[in-house]
């Protein structure tokens, strides 16, 4: 049985829904300025992202769902931040902030 697009993307978005611990926003700030920057420090967003346990365990959580398929598990956000990129990262941590609000 294959997983459609809708049937991932619901899973995921269930998966998300089990974390209850919100974000903080201070947080959020921090990482999306970085993020806007021209060169962005890929360690410097690692650090911030693991400082907000909620946000951590979501992007984890993300990292390792069906959606993207990757063989291995990710186990931090470093990890996560690498594998993802910090384009799809930087939506996803959108994403979370969104479900949160």
């Amino acid at each position: 049985m294959t997983d459609t697009p809708c049937s991932i993307e619901a899973q995921l978005e269930n998966s998300l829904r089990e974390i209850d611990i919100p974000p903080r926003p201070v947080i959020l700030d921090r990482i999306s300025a970085e993020m806007e920057k021209d060169e962005p420090d890929f360690n410097h967003l690692a650090h911030l992202i693991a400082a907000d346990v909620a946000l951590s365990a979501s992007l984890i959580k993300i990292t390792n769902s069906p959606f993207f398929g990757f063989r291995g598990r990710v186990h931090t956000p470093r990890e996560a931040l690498m594998l993802l990129g910090l384009n799809v990262a930087s939506k996803a941590i959108a994403g979370i902030a969104m479900r949160r609000a």
